[in-house]
């Protein structure tokens, strides 16, 4: 892939700092969003084959609530949230107490909005920057097994690459059984433009 080797030399200063500041500012908003102390661990990042990308969570058996976004604009691919469900179940004890008992669209709702705040604070980081115009998309929520999650996602990525840049970050909380994911997935054709900018950015590396 063009600008490959570029990208790995320059990942570890520019692309560690963008996702820093995007999980600080993250997990400030998801502090705020559950009402308790959330923390975001480094990122881990790397070219990893699809058939992998299906047991990033655990078992592809394993049933997740997941969000999935698709992004636009200088560059293009996919985002997800994955809770597990007994991290799922933790999260609704708080965000919807007090709630009626028929409380599937409140349900969706609420993840929706975690989805919103996770990927918007990671793309404005991002953004900010690099420069690139970045939009998404509302986030698609299902109850699912994790293989399912992915599979439209990556069958349609299989057509274009068998190994993808995968951002995977996990958070979670000390005083509660909450403990999820976030996955930023570009398509093949933004890592070049990524490259690009990231070095105009910082053209000193």
């Amino acid at each position: 892939m063009p600008g490959y080797s570029r990208f790995e030399e320059i990942q570890e200063k520019v692309w560690k700092a963008i996702v820093r500041k995007g999980t600080e500012e993250t997990s400030q908003a998801l502090q705020s969003f559950l009402k308790r102390p959330i923390q975001m661990t480094s990122a881990v990042m790397g070219f990893l084959p699809i058939s992998k990308i299906l047991f990033l969570t655990g078992q592809p058996d394993q049933v997740v609530t997941s969000a999935r976004l698709i992004f636009s604009g200088d560059i293009e691919g996919h985002m997800f949230l994955i809770l597990p469900l007994t991290s799922w179940e933790e999260c609704k004890k708080k965000l919807l107490k007090g709630t009626e008992k028929d409380q599937s669209e409140l349900e969706i709702s609420a993840f929706a909005e975690m989805a919103n705040i996770t990927c918007s604070f990671f793309i404005s980081a991002l953004a900010n920057m690099t420069g690139l115009t970045i939009h998404f998309t509302p986030p698609e929520v299902i109850t699912e097994m994790a293989a399912a999650v992915f599979e439209e996602t990556l069958v349609q990525l299989s057509l274009e690459t068998q190994e993808l840049l995968t951002v995977e970050t996990t958070f979670f909380s000390h005083e509660s059984e909450i403990k999820g994911f976030f996955f930023f997935i570009p398509l093949p054709s933004s890592v070049k433009v990524m490259t690009q900018r990231f070095l105009e950015a910082s053209p000193f590396l």
